[in-house]
């Protein structure tokens, strides 16, 4: 899916890494979520930018896998649920994710302020509050890469990947992969 999604807009779209981003979106069944394949130019706070998007939008964000390819580009896969825990069946709505995150995806600047103010004042539901889990962040040296491995473990909370997003900017940390 994401191969074919790839190739069928490079073809699209021959002046890669320039052009428009991919945005593609689908349910998969064995996992019960909705997964979103984000494909373009590599820019930084691409990740703080869609996690921020996705958690206004009211969506869970329970995986997300980044990569950095040879060509300068970068491929984030995000699985995400909607407000009942559940895959996005709605086709109309998967298309209001997908048309949210290419707007802001292909402005040549991100502005990240109003995510960083919707942050501050989201409030915590009872019951996220009631069965929480410690945060845990763990850090692994990947010596043959060059890399610091960063692990999160935690409840599911509206805005901690942003929130982490954010953390690694101000701290100038530069997610690879």
């Amino acid at each position: 899916w994401q191969t074919n999604n790839i190739i069928n807009h490079t073809k699209e779209n021959s002046d890669l890494p320039s052009a428009q981003p991919l945005v593609s979106i689908r349910n998969v069944e064995q996992k019960g979520s909705t997964e979103i394949l984000i494909y373009m130019e590599d820019k930084t706070h691409i990740f703080t930018l869609v996690t921020s998007i996705l958690s206004q939008m009211v969506l869970n964000v329970t995986e997300v896998s980044t990569y950095r390819t040879s060509n300068s580009c970068i491929l984030h896969t995000y699985h995400i649920l909607d407000e009942q825990h559940k895959a996005i069946e709605d086709l109309e709505r998967q298309e209001k994710i997908k048309t949210k995150l290419m707007q802001q995806l292909s402005n040549s600047e991100f502005d990240l302020g109003d995510a960083r103010q919707e942050n501050s004042s989201h409030r915590l539901a009872r019951t996220l509050k009631q069965f929480s889990l410690d945060t845990e962040v763990s850090f692994a040296e990947d010596l043959e890469n060059d890399l610091t491995i960063m692990n999160v473990t935690a409840s599911n909370r509206p805005y901690l990947l942003s929130k982490i997003g954010h953390v690694l900017i101000e701290h100038k940390i530069h997610l690879v992969n």
